[in-house]
């Protein structure tokens, strides 16, 4: 299974690093390797800048509406989206080691004039996700800024933010995903025992092979490096053209792909002989299939080529590809090197994104150290709701059951002045139904009405403290659990509805 995985991810690698081949295109692919020789280990410095219209983007999206033949086309109105002329900056600086799979990037946005730094994110198969408590402070930062209608809103008074910059503070870095929920991949086995070089020229032969009379014609050879060019027609059109030749050339394409394969396979590192020769007779059998049934092989194509081109002709399709145009300009610079890549869409003559990507790669030996002593994403979280109580308290929940006859678990739904800004306010929960009567189990409820729930053993009788007083609560108790009646809760003074809806539904709705 390793041996597959590998030879995928390095499948995905040949795609993303399409060329044809024309002799410009094999020039470019052969600097292409040289490229991915390069990243290996490295420093990349590059910007980022969108330059987006939001009226144009209103109108360009009702065009489009209008296009699918919904009903609701017409009645687009961009309700929610900001309007006028916007701009956006994003530089970044990365340390990038391939052989480890880790990486950290610290990154600052700038938008209208305003710098926010969005500190650094680290990334490594086996320490986890990071990022510092800079970044989440930032990302704060842009959405206070971009907020149309936040006059009035809890979560950007100058009190709350005050309060959020504090809990950020207590701890520089979070722990975003946890070595124990990475995907678990063993580097070593992983890795090719005599490092990428040998995949990389796999690579370069096998578009050499598989793609032998088959040019794009979108590779421009200029000084230093190549360029790309395309709108959103002519990547449609290669990609039916690519179909149609997979369909005309299926021995081609099934020699090609076998020997890519099988030199794939032989780069990774061996398992037991007994593995390694299973896995050779496997993928052996598999392309034997593929020529004993090419017929269905070439159908596939024609299938897929005959789909894309109907898809094509949708007039949303068609306008959306239209709209697009895509520019890159790749050199080698020194012992490493640069690319500029623009990417626009533009609707009725008027420019609605014009997207600018800098970049800037250096072979070097790099060290990415990871952050220790951080904070959990679920104990941040713990911290964030707290203060989201504090500012947005709940007002009231609302339990709804019964849906397809299930009257043991339940939707529970929070409700604010406020749509919550951190976390969510819907969840679900257990619940009895024992004659005809709904029992609502105490501590969740009362926990998200931020009441305090006590118990006393001797008479096993749950309780509310209010006010220095105690309420009991008395109903049922199921695995160590209470669960008190629905109109229970008017005892605490709340404002309880019970609903049964002719849909079939139950709901209770608990309000202060």
């Amino acid at each position: 299974m390793k041996k597959k995985l590998a030879a995928l991810l390095c499948g995905v690698m040949c795609v993303g690093a399409f060329s044809g081949c024309s002799s410009t295109e094999l020039a470019y692919l052969q600097m292409s390797k040289e490229l991915l020789d390069t990243v290996e280990t490295c420093k990349v410095e590059g910007t980022m800048q969108a330059d987006v219209d939001f009226d144009a983007l209103q109108g360009f999206a009702k065009d489009v509406a209008k296009a699918t033949r919904e009903e609701f086309g017409a009645d687009f109105d961009g309700t929610g989206m900001p309007s006028g002329k916007k701009s956006v900056t994003v530089e970044y600086d990365m340390n990038m080691n391939l052989n480890t799979l880790e990486y950290d990037m610290a990154f600052d946005v700038t938008c209208e004039g305003q710098k926010y730094d969005l500190g650094t994110l680290y990334y490594s198969m086996n320490d986890g996700v990071y990022v510092t408590s800079d970044t989440l402070w930032g990302a704060y930062q842009l959405a206070d800024h971009f907020m149309q209608e936040k006059a009035d809103s809890y979560c950007f008074s100058a009190a709350f933010a005050k309060d959020l910059k504090a809990v950020l503070a207590e701890d520089q870095y979070i722990e975003l995903v946890s070595v124990d929920d990475m995907t678990g991949v063993d580097l070593d086995a992983a890795m090719p025992q005599n490092g990428m070089g040998d995949l990389y020229d796999a690579v370069v032969t096998f578009y050499e092979d598989v793609l032998d009379g088959f040019e794009t014609g979108m590779v421009k050879e200029i000084s230093g490096g190549y360029a790309i060019e395309a709108n959103g027609q002519e990547v449609a059109e290669l990609m039916v053209n690519l179909l149609d030749f997979v369909a005309k050339n299926p021995d081609q394409v099934i020699d090609a792909t076998e020997a890519y394969m099988s030199k794939v396979m032989d780069q990774m590192p061996a398992g037991t002989p007994e593995e390694t020769a299973a896995a050779k007779e496997e993928m052996a059998s598999l392309f034997a299939e593929a020529r004993a049934s090419r017929n269905d092989f070439v159908a596939a194509a024609e299938e897929m080529s005959v789909a894309l081109k109907g898809i094509l002709q949708d007039q949303s399709v068609s306008m959306i590809l239209d709209s697009f145009t895509y520019k890159e300009e790749m050199k080698k610079v020194g012992n490493g090197f640069a690319s500029v890549a623009s990417y626009d869409v533009t609707n009725k003559g008027k420019k609605v994104l014009h997207l600018t990507a800098k970049s800037a790669l250096e072979k070097s030996a790099v060290t990415v150290t990871m952050p220790k002593n951080a904070v959990s994403i679920d104990d941040l979280t713990v911290k964030l709701e707290a203060l989201e109580n504090k500012y947005n308290p709940v007002t009231g929940v609302t339990m709804q059951w019964g849906w397809d006859g299930n009257s043991s678990e339940a939707d529970l739904m929070k409700t604010r002045a406020e749509e919550a800004f951190f976390g969510s306010d819907y969840d679900w929960t257990e619940l009895i139904v024992k004659d005809g009567r709904a029992y609502l189990p105490l501590r969740v409820i009362c926990d998200a009405l931020g009441e305090t729930v006590g118990w006393e053993n001797a008479t096993k009788t749950p309780y509310v403290m209010q006010n220095g007083q105690r309420i009991d609560m008395k109903g049922l108790l199921q695995d160590g659990r209470a669960f008190v009646g629905v109109r229970d809760f008017e005892k605490l003074g709340y404002t309880v509805t019970y609903t049964s809806h002719e849909e079939g539904y139950k709901e209770a709705e608990i309000t202060k």
